[in-house]
């Protein structure tokens, strides 16, 4: 884990995520479990719509996230909150689900 003084985790500040919130507060707004069903499809709408050097982008900051949050579901959901939008996820395997969705976008060169 970053940590800065001891154990404290890294500085988070929302302006080092501008896509990441563009992306939660347009995409996870909160009907977004109607409009997309899960937090895959929305992250693959978000995708299919933005573009690949968007979506690029969206998986850094994502990574980027997970790096000072360590991981933690509840500091990331913490962050996540910060940053806007309605998505709460419950459980490590949004998260992952949220990251392998992001790597395979990123990695396939915007195909899924």
């Amino acid at each position: 884990m970053n940590t800065q003084r001891g154990d404290r985790p890294a500085q988070f500040k929302t302006e080092d995520f501008p896509m990441l919130r563009d992306f939660l507060r347009g995409y996870f707004h909160q009907d977004w479990n109607d409009d997309y069903g899960s937090a895959r499809e929305a992250v693959e709408q978000f995708c299919r719509d933005a573009g690949k050097v968007s979506a690029a982008r969206l998986a850094e900051e994502w990574e980027h996230l997970n790096r000072i949050s360590a991981g933690h579901l509840d500091t990331t959901v913490e962050f996540l909150a910060r940053l806007g939008g309605a998505w709460n996820p419950t459980s490590q395997d949004e998260l992952e689900e949220m990251s392998e969705t992001l790597i395979r976008y990123r990695d396939s060169g915007g195909r899924k």
